[in-house]
């Protein structure tokens, strides 16, 4: 009964999702949700390629976002336009974002911050 309640935490705050095409999480969608009130959340799921996590918290300057996709697999991730005006991907700056940020990323550690 409950597992689904734990599976709405990862999937909707979190954002980890698995794609349709590949559904054993060797290819995923990352999405997360910042949602007003929530300072922090932090969710892993423990997949067959190893641990996929998604990371997000609140700073003083704004949104630190932090994922980790394990070996042997890749990931979309779709971030949202926040009105915070330096977006950061492993501390370099981008730009100044107008849509929704989308990029594709192989296995590894990255951050993502809005200050």
């Amino acid at each position: 009964m409950f597992g689904e309640i734990g599976a709405w935490m990862y999937k909707a705050l979190g954002g980890i999702k698995p794609t349709q095409e590949n559904p054993g999480f060797k290819e995923v969608v990352l999405q997360p949700n910042f949602v007003t009130g929530l300072n922090h959340f932090s969710a892993t799921h423990k997949g067959p390629y190893g641990n996929i996590s998604s990371d997000w918290k609140r700073t003083a300057n704004g949104i630190l976002y932090t994922v980790t996709i394990p070996p042997n697999s890749r990931a979309t991730v779709h971030l949202p336009i926040l009105k915070k005006k330096q977006f950061f991907k492993d501390r370099q700056k981008l730009s100044t974002l107008k849509a929704n940020y989308i990029t594709a990323l192989q296995a590894g550690r990255y951050q993502f911050e809005w200050k």
